[in-house]
């Protein structure tokens, strides 16, 4: 279309919110004669509220770059309810903007809604696409596990690396739901996530093959800005696959070592085929969300231990 990209890091006061702290907004954004808003919507790994992860949110921390990003966490994220819609609320009141294009993504990571939002409407018509977006989020149809295998991390599945709505593993104490899993293990990063590891701190155990990829320059910002570093701790490193998810059975408790509940996913953005181990077969056969697509099989590993 001809259009310029202008992109910085610098921000422009365009005025407070109601609290009176001051509200700032990307420059080339403030010298605009207009502004829509791009997102996705759906629910947020570390807080619950009317507005998690969406427009507010863009508008907040997105507009407002990494200054308005660290405003809306100062406090923790015991209060990112209470500051994304405030923060959002004074940049509608304060800057051109024209309406909000949002995006609703289906179990299959397809986009299953586009709906244009005027600017006028944000504050009203948001939460009820949250609660369309949580709705159509994909989930693994059982409540435990005493391992969770994860094949790879990255952002590029997740802002959290593994997303917390479907491991159940949350970096904060302020959202829950989703799998309760005993141990989490991780088995590598995406070629996408170029090193960012961040979420790895959620697994109790991964492999020397993720942990030779974890660039940790591109990893900390992120968890510095949000303030939660549990994130990005390093859980212990294992050498390959197989001792890997041998660690996480061995240090469960109270599980059937002999017969675990182990669940496997090539990552949290992709879970309409998983792997189940036998302990589920009979629970799998009456589920009526599942269906058995192979019967029990031994896990192949080659001859460095890792999965096939």
């Amino acid at each position: 279309m001809g259009c310029p990209l202008r992109s910085s890091m610098e921000v422009t006061k365009i005025g407070v919110n109601e609290e009176g702290t001051d509200v700032y907004i990307d420059k080339h954004a403030a010298l605009a004669d207009g502004i829509i808003v791009a997102c996705r919507i759906k629910p947020h790994s570390a807080f619950r509220g009317p507005y998690e992860s969406g427009i507010m949110k863009m508008m907040a921390i997105g507009l407002g770059k990494q200054y308005g990003a660290e405003v809306c966490h100062q406090a923790g994220f015991k209060s990112m309810a209470k500051y994304v819609p405030m923060f959002g609320k004074a940049i509608l009141q304060h800057a051109p903007i024209l309406f909000a294009l949002a995006l609703i993504e289906n179990a299959f990571d397809e986009t299953c809604k586009i709906v244009a939002v005027d600017a006028s409407e944000i504050e009203d018509k948001e939460p009820l696409l949250l609660q369309e977006a949580f709705a159509q989020m994909g989930e693994i149809y059982l409540d435990k596990c005493d391992v969770l295998i994860v094949d790879q991390l990255g952002k590029n599945f997740s802002g959290d690396g593994m997303d917390p709505n479907i491991t159940g593993t949350y970096p904060t104490e302020y959202a829950g739901g989703g799998l309760e899993a005993q141990h989490i293990c991780v088995l590598d990063l995406s070629e996408e996530t170029h090193g960012n590891a961040t979420g790895i701190g959620m697994a109790s155990a991964m492999t020397e093959r993720a942990y030779q990829k974890i660039d940790l320059s591109a990893m900390y910002p992120n968890a510095i800005t949000s303030t939660v570093l549990d994130v990005v701790k390093l859980p212990v490193i294992m050498e390959n696959d197989k001792e890997t998810i041998q660690l996480c059975i061995k240090v469960g408790v109270d599980i059937d070592k002999d017969n675990p509940r182990i669940i496997r996913i090539p990552n949290t953005l992709h879970i309409e085929h998983i792997w189940l181990s036998e302990a589920y077969y009979e629970e799998a056969k009456k589920h009526p969300h599942l269906v058995i697509e192979s019967e029990p099989a031994y896990m192949e590993f080659d001859e460095a231990g890792n999965l096939w």
